[in-house]
C-alpha cells in the first residue's frame, strides 16, 4: 500500500510540473509610452498606436491582457488621444505612415522595420467586446 501511494505522489507530482510548464505563458509586459524620445533611445522595440476610442483597439489590449502568444512579449503603447506630446506624436504618425489604429511596429533606433498583422486578433472572436461597453 505504502509503494502504491508513493509511486501515486511521484505521477502526481510529474503531472503538475507537465501542466504547469505548459500552461504557464510568460505575461506580455504593456507599457504607456511617456516619452516620444523613448523610440529612439531604445535598442528594439514594438509600440502600439491606439486611440481610447476605437473599439479594435480595445480588441488588441484585451488579447495583451490575454498574453496572446501571437503578440511580441514587450509592447509600448502610445494612445493618440491622451499623450502628453500632441505634437511630437502627430510627427511621429506622420513619419511611420500610421494611416489607421490599431498599429503595431517594430522600431529598432527609431526607425521601423516593419508593422505586426493584427488581423488575426481582431478576428479572434474571443476579443470581441459588447457594442454595449
Amino acid at each position: 500500500m505504502k509503494k502504491l501511494l508513493f509511486i501515486g505522489g511521484i505521477a502526481l507530482s510529474l503531472m503538475m510540473v507537465v501542466y504547469f510548464s505548459l500552461n504557464h505563458s510568460p505575461k506580455i509586459e504593456m507599457h504607456l509610452l511617456k516619452s516620444i524620445t523613448e523610440i529612439y533611445e531604445k535598442e528594439e522595440m514594438y509600440v502600439l498606436f491606439a486611440q481610447e476610442s476605437c473599439i479594435s483597439c480595445r480588441m488588441v489590449k484585451n488579447a495583451i491582457q490575454q498574453n496572446d502568444s501571437r503578440l511580441p512579449k514587450e509592447i509600448y503603447v502610445i494612445d493618440l488621444d491622451t499623450h502628453e506630446e500632441k505634437d511630437l506624436v502627430d510627427i511621429i504618425v506622420k513619419k511611420y505612415n500610421i494611416e489607421d489604429t490599431p498599429a503595431l511596429l517594430k522600431i529598432k533606433k527609431g526607425e521601423k522595420v516593419s508593422s505586426v498583422d493584427l488581423a488575426p486578433i481582431l478576428s479572434d472572436k474571443t476579443y470581441k467586446q459588447d457594442k454595449q461597453e
